[in-house]
C-alpha cells in the first residue's frame, strides 16, 4: 500500500500556524485529512520534531492520526518516512493544498504504477487541489543532489533524471483559480468557500461543487 504523506509545519513565513487555523467545521488540516481518508489509503502527517511544531504533534496525538516527527528539511523528512514504512512510493501532499481531490489522487497513484514513473503530478488542476506521487528511487536521488532543499518539485521535474508522468485532467476541471493556503487573504477566501459549501452531514465537497459555486457567484455579480 502506498501511504499519503502530509508535509506540514507551524512556522510558515507568510501565515504562522495556518495549518491549524479555524475554518467552518474544523481547521485547515482537519479538512485536508477528511478528503485524504476518503481514498482509504494510509495517511501520515510528517512534521518536524522541533518545539515550534508541538501543536501539530498534539493535534495528531489527540485525534490518533499516524504521524512522523523528524527533520526540518523536506527531503530528509520524506526519506525518513519511506525508510520507516519500507515503501517504494509515497503520495506527497502539502498542508497548503487542503482541497486535494481524492479521485484525482487515486488516479495519479494508479497511473504512476502503470507507467513505472519516478514522479507523477497533475499540473492542470487548479492550485490547492493537486498532489504528487514520488518513487523511493527519486527521493534517494534528491537526497544525493540536495538534501536541504525546500523545493523538491523543481528537481523532480528534471526529465534527464526522472521518468515523469502527467495525469490528464478533464476539460471541465482545467480552471485557473487558486485555493492554495499561503497567506491571510487565502484563508479568508477558503473561509468564504467553506461557509457556503461545507456540511457536517455530507461528504467533503468536491472540485465540481467548487466550480459550480464559482460559476454561480460570477453569474450573480454579472446581474449586478
Amino acid at each position: 500500500m502506498i501511504p499519503i504523506v502530509v508535509q506540514a509545519r507551524m512556522d510558515s513565513r507568510r501565515l504562522y500556524g495556518k495549518v491549524l487555523m479555524p475554518i467552518t467545521g474544523g481547521c485547515a488540516l482537519s479538512h485536508l485529512l477528511d478528503r485524504l481518508f476518503m481514498t482509504e489509503m494510509p495517511v501520515i502527517v510528517a512534521t518536524s520534531d522541533r518545539d515550534v511544531d508541538k501543536p501539530l504533534q498534539m493535534f495528531c496525538e489527540h485525534y490518533e492520526i499516524d504521524a512522523f516527527y523528524g527533520a526540518v528539511e523536506v527531503p530528509k523528512r520524506l526519506w525518513s518516512v519511506v525508510e520507516l514504512k519500507d515503501v517504494d512510493h509515497i503520495v506527497r501532499v502539502t498542508a497548503d493544498d487542503i482541497l486535494v481531490d481524492p479521485e484525482y489522487l487515486r488516479k495519479a497513484v494508479k497511473e504512476h504504477l502503470r507507467y513505472e514513473a519516478d514522479f507523477t503530478h497533475i499540473p492542470k488542476l487548479p492550485r490547492g487541489f493537486d498532489c504528487e506521487v514520488i518513487s523511493r528511487k527519486a527521493l534517494l536521488e534528491i537526497m544525493k543532489i540536495d538534501s536541504n532543499t525546500e523545493y523538491i518539485g523543481e528537481i523532480l521535474k528534471d526529465k534527464t533524471l526522472f521518468n515523469i508522468h502527467e495525469v490528464k485532467v478533464d476539460k471541465r476541471h482545467r480552471k485557473r483559480f487558486n485555493y492554495e493556503l499561503n497567506e491571510y487573504k487565502d484563508l479568508k477566501r477558503l473561509r468564504e468557500l467553506f461557509s457556503n459549501l461545507f456540511s457536517n452531514h455530507s461528504p467533503p465537497f468536491c472540485l465540481d461543487n467548487v466550480i459550480e459555486y464559482l460559476d454561480y457567484k460570477k453569474s450573480k455579480e454579472k446581474v449586478r
